[in-house]
């Protein structure tokens, strides 16, 4: 099994294999008269813990060991965030809340605590018979937290300015087309004699084209206000409480078999 006299490890698989309540004790003991005060201090440990749980007599002997092998080496407590695993120079030593402390060797350390988003490690130094406490937890900051007003953040003038400038050029597109309506029904009064068209001629065709284009005119020129106002609208709304975390934000002209425009697109 690869044991040799100046190791225990002949009796940890053996325990593995066949676990008993003397398994600890009898580690325990190898450890101890191979000076392994740490092991040692460890085995005993679990024996009197499992012996007591049992109700089991006294044993003054295996104590008097414990105390020992507990004497020679240090002892680390460990506080740390619920759950988190616990190591000790990159040994895991547990799960936190840890219920007892870690037996050392005497000298540095390295302790670390791994919860699910983060760590915190710490160096101690262990004496001889001696307990340090390591703290691990994550305390909030003694700081007062902001206002809610000083999050608030500043306005981003890329995509409200660009909502801004296609409302004013609908505004735009809005008074274009009422002059061209207003136009186009000019000509058209002018282009029959008293407005009365009765008979086909190209003065009463030149009429119903006017008439036409005067109607389209007006009504893109609704249009045009209609979809200004509410773009720009829009554009000082956005102004207010768009946020200033920097967005990627691409425009690009689009069209298609029904008409043409702008297309923004980007993380909203």
């Amino acid at each position: 099994m690869g044991c040799d006299s100046k190791t225990s490890n002949c009796i940890d698989p053996a325990c593995a294999a066949n676990p008993t309540e003397f398994c600890s004790k009898n580690i325990g003991m190898a450890e101890h008269k191979l000076s392994m005060w740490v092991d040692a201090a460890t085995h005993f440990r679990d024996y009197l813990d499992d012996s007591r749980t049992r109700n089991d007599p006294p044993r003054p002997d295996i104590e008097g060991r414990f105390k020992e092998a507990r004497s020679k080496c240090g002892e680390v407590a460990v506080t740390a965030p619920a759950s988190a695993k616990v190591s000790v120079d990159k040994k895991d030593v547990g799960i936190a809340p840890l219920a007892r402390t870690v037996f050392v060797d005497v000298g540095e350390h390295e302790v670390t605590a791994h919860w699910f988003d983060g760590e915190k490690t710490t160096r101690v130094s262990a004496h001889a018979g001696e307990t340090v406490r390591v703290d691990l937890s994550v305390r909030a900051s003694n700081s007062q937290p902001p206002t809610t007003e000083s999050y608030r953040p500043a306005a981003s003038w890329i995509v409200p300015g660009v909502v801004g400038g296609l409302g004013l050029v609908g505004v735009g597109l809005g008074i274009g087309f009422g002059f061209a309506s207003s136009s186009a029904a000019n000509e058209a009064q002018n282009s029959v004699t008293q407005g009365i068209c009765v008979t086909a001629s190209a003065a009463c065709d030149a009429f119903r084209n006017h008439v036409n284009s005067a109607n389209s005119a007006a009504t893109v020129s609704v249009i045009g206000y209609v979809a200004g106002g509410v773009l720009v609208g829009a554009a000082v709304l956005m102004a207010i409480v768009w946020p200033s975390k920097r967005r990627d934000v691409v425009i690009a002209p689009t069209a298609n078999a029904q008409g043409a425009g702008l297309m923004i697109m980007g993380r909203f």
